[in-house]
């Protein structure tokens, strides 16, 4: 085989694998990393208000699911926007976020809590805290 035919035959491979991931990374949920109850269908317990939904930059409505409750009685949710996944905070009927293109995502209130968001799979539960699910770590800051 010919150098040249050599060379064209690994650009085409080349092109024909890129496309593939192309395709697949397209397949990864609400646009980009996340956590499998971003899989499942939004339910009214998911919903944020308007007012919330101000306070949590790039999120869109219809990517919020809700992870659960901690002992204190914040929520946490993960949503996301175009190319980001987002932990969403809400205490005392008012929300705050963290968005990032990669987990795991870490929102820290010195003095108050350190909130980790694991992707699937990627969570070690052996480490002391409260775990909301299968992807959330808490952990109090005193």
């Amino acid at each position: 085989m010919s150098t040249r035919r050599y060379a064209d035959g690994m650009i085409k491979r080349g092109v024909t694998l890129a496309f593939v991931v192309l395709l697949l990374s397209g397949c990864a949920g609400f646009g980009g990393p996340g956590v499998a109850e971003q899989q499942r269908p939004q339910v009214e317990s998911d919903v944020l208000t308007e007012a919330q939904l101000e306070n949590a930059d790039l999120v869109t409505a219809e990517s919020v699911r809700r992870l659960g409750e901690d002992d204190d009685g914040r929520e946490f949710y993960v949503g996301s926007g175009d190319t980001q996944v987002c932990l969403i905070v809400v205490e005392d009927g008012s929300a705050a976020s963290a968005c990032s293109t990669g987990l795991p995502l870490t929102i820290e209130v010195p003095g108050v809590y350190h909130a980790e968001l694991w992707p699937d799979s990627a969570a070690t539960h052996d480490r002391p805290g409260q775990w909301i699910g299968e992807h959330l770590w808490l952990a109090n800051r005193p």
